[in-house]
């Protein structure tokens, strides 16, 4: 009777211990893991993560990120390329932000003694260099290649000031207040306005077939039919506004109807104003409590009634 009782507890143990042989945690259902696997930090996921095939799969979800993603934050130009983007991806991008983790590597090499200025747009970056502007494709790796064919080179030895790029054009200042405007796609030149302001061509902006152009002696052109313009026909310029300061940046409504101007800061009173694009009359003032002298360094429409600028004051309004 003894030794069967000893054979029973014996067989018992054996069985437990067969069962707990056989199962673990990665035997539980799905979803219990996904209630499991929610409740981790970010370290345990990434280690959990390197522990097995099945842990890899689940971690890749986004119902185990959710609650994470909503402590960070990620711009993209582009908002379709950031939904495409899982968020386990999105955190580990916003991490490596925060601790100031990322890879640099030298792109391109700037060798004259002069900040350039720069755009991108479809995927093409154009960086101005003295007289000429260069045009790189970005390669889905990351690095640039040159597109020789669509290099700009204005008629001129003074340094290019601000140039834009917008509907297949490319308008261009210059230290010496000449405007140049170029096809961006084979790179000929549309046309020229030569030194129409008396200093520095400091910012342009263009909206259909209308454009502005600010410089330091305190004027703002406004131009019509820019691109198709003629030497032997009467110049385009529509009106000569003068600001009271130094232009420094500009830009023009989304619709078209209106422009604001930036100014260098030494007038409280001009340093952003709206105006109007068909009359050329100053339709408001942006004045705040500001540093004087703290110009406006640039600006842009993020919508019709949002205007984003920045300036010398480190202040982003």
């Amino acid at each position: 009777m003894i030794m069967s009782q000893k054979m029973i507890s014996l067989a018992g143990r054996q069985d437990r211990e067969l069962v707990e042989s056989r199962f673990g945690l990665v035997d539980l259902p799905d979803d219990a893991l996904f209630c499991i696997l929610s409740t981790c930090d970010i370290q345990t996921l990434g280690a959990l993560c390197r522990c097995c095939r099945k842990f890899n799969r689940l971690i890749q979800s986004d119902s185990v990120w959710l609650k994470h993603c909503r402590n960070f934050t990620l711009i993209h130009p582009d908002f379709t390329v950031l939904k495409r983007t899982s968020l386990k991806e999105q955190c580990r991008i916003a991490l490596n932000w925060v601790k100031h983790e990322y890879r640099e590597r030298t792109l391109l090499r700037h060798n004259p003694r002069q900040i350039p200025w720069m755009q991108y747009c479809d995927k093409t970056l154009w960086i101005s260099t003295r007289n000429t502007i260069r045009c790189y494709r970005v390669q889905p790796s990351g690095q640039l290649r040159e597109q020789p064919h669509r290099t700009l080179t204005l008629s001129t030895h003074e340094d290019v000031s601000r140039f834009v790029v917008k509907d297949n054009i490319v308008v261009s200042g210059c230290r010496d207040g000449s405007l140049f405007v170029f096809n961006c796609e084979n790179g000929r030149k549309l046309t020229e306005f030569t030194k129409v302001h008396c200093m520095d061509t400091q910012t342009v902006d263009i909206h259909n077939s209308t454009m502005i152009s600010g410089s330091r002696d305190h004027t703002v052109k406004v131009w019509s039919n820019f691109s198709h313009y003629d030497a032997s026909e009467c110049e385009p310029l529509r009106a000569t506004i003068n600001v009271g300061d130094r232009v420094w940046s500009s830009a023009i409504a989304l619709d078209g109807r209106s422009f604001a101007v930036g100014t260098a800061g030494i007038n409280p009173d001009t340093a952003i104003g709206v105006w109007d694009i068909d009359s050329c009359q100053k339709l408001l003032s942006l004045n705040l409590p500001r540093t004087i002298g703290a110009g406006t360094l640039d600006m842009k429409y993020e919508s019709q009634h949002i205007l984003l600028t920045c300036g010398y004051d480190s202040y982003l309004r």
